[in-house]
């Protein structure tokens, strides 16, 4: 499907596409919004530039990169960081570019950061993998970390396997050790 024709054909132009997706993805550069709605940066470019009043530039590990502007300040997230364990193929990974920044060193174990396997995300990047598994009437959410956890991201940890297991209406328990990651049927 092209992107900028079903834009068009609902009414919406490419600054209200670039804010949308930034409020989705980012922040990001307007070369990454580019890359995600098949326009040439020089293009993306000239659309970031004719909504320089509507976009705040923050710096993310050195690199300038764009928000809107009323986003800015709620950009800061939830005191102690986010964990969150992402189904396949989440929009969160698939849309964004570099996914280097959200996979980091563990691309690898992560299929690259391309969606294909359930990740755990730890303030925004790849942190693990993880599986499900119905066990009578039990959930098990079983989490392979890639790293370590603190007391508060292991209790965010818990909250998130418990609320995969409200929306099958069921108890989900807690595992962590290694996955067997497989590809969504």
């Amino acid at each position: 499907m092209d992107w900028r024709l079903a834009a068009d054909r609902a009414g919406v132009g490419p600054g209200e596409v670039f804010r949308r997706y930034l409020r989705a993805y980012g922040p990001a550069t307007a070369d990454h919004f580019g890359q995600w709605f098949d326009l040439a940066p020089r293009a993306a470019r000239r659309v970031a530039a004719d909504m320089r009043g509507e976009l705040a530039e923050v710096s993310v590990e050195g690199q300038p990169l764009l928000l809107p502007a009323e986003d800015a300040d709620a950009d800061a997230g939830p005191a102690g960081g986010s964990v969150r364990l992402l189904p396949h193929f989440d929009c969160y990974l698939r849309g964004f570019h570099p996914r280097t920044q959200l996979v980091g060193g563990h691309g690898d174990r992560a299929a690259g950061g391309t969606g294909r396997f359930p990740v755990l995300l730890v303030d925004g990047r790849v942190a693990g993998v993880w599986e499900r598994r119905q066990r009578g009437r039990r959930l098990e959410v079983r989490v392979d970390v890639f790293g370590r956890l603190g007391r508060q991201q292991s209790r965010q940890l818990q909250m998130e396997a418990a609320r995969i297991g409200a929306f099958d209406e069921i108890e989900a328990e807690l595992t962590t050790g290694p996955v067997e990651v497989n590809a969504h049927l």
